[in-house]
């Protein structure tokens, strides 16, 4: 896989439902390491979701508006704006999409003075892919933390 301005598929099936075809969610990944993203989107197309990946969140920003998303999964430190202020963007945008903050390190002082941001999880960096994919299941679920407990958002993979 490449990066480009144009967001990257990862290719996925859909999924038959009493007849009909459901499109499997999709997931926008914004990471400037190509890795990491090649990773997730290994893992997740793997597991049945459609994944797009961009290196910065100006592509990202792109390709939000472009597609609909059912799901973001942003590092925090990304070249061009950082992952909250990516995320305060779709909040005023009113752009309704579960959002993964996984990054090395989290702006706390941003996170607690801003509870609009409403993260569907957030992940510390390195974390294991059934970390990912159980925090994945959970926000296109709608049962992860709420914005205001902190506390239980964040997640460290004990392997």
């Amino acid at each position: 896989m490449t990066t480009s301005d144009t967001p990257n598929m990862a290719q996925s099936a859909d999924k038959p439902l009493n007849g009909h075809i459901v499109p499997a969610p999709r997931i926008l990944v914004v990471d400037p390491d190509t890795d990491i993203r090649r990773l997730y989107a290994e893992v997740l197309s793997g597991t049945g979701y459609e994944v797009d990946l961009v290196p910065n969140a100006a592509t990202g920003w792109k390709a939000l508006r472009a597609k609909r998303y059912h799901l973001v999964i942003t590092e925090h430190e990304l070249p061009d704006l950082t992952g909250t202020e990516l995320i305060k963007n779709l909040r005023s945008a009113r752009i309704d999409v579960p959002v993964v903050l996984a990054a090395a390190s989290f702006p706390m002082r941003d996170l607690m003075r801003n509870p609009s941001l409403q993260l569907a999880a957030t992940l510390l960096k390195p974390f294991g892919m059934d970390t990912l994919l159980h925090a994945v299941k959970s926000a296109l679920n709608g049962t992860s933390a709420g914005p205001d407990d902190l506390s239980g958002v964040f997640r460290k993979a004990s392997d």
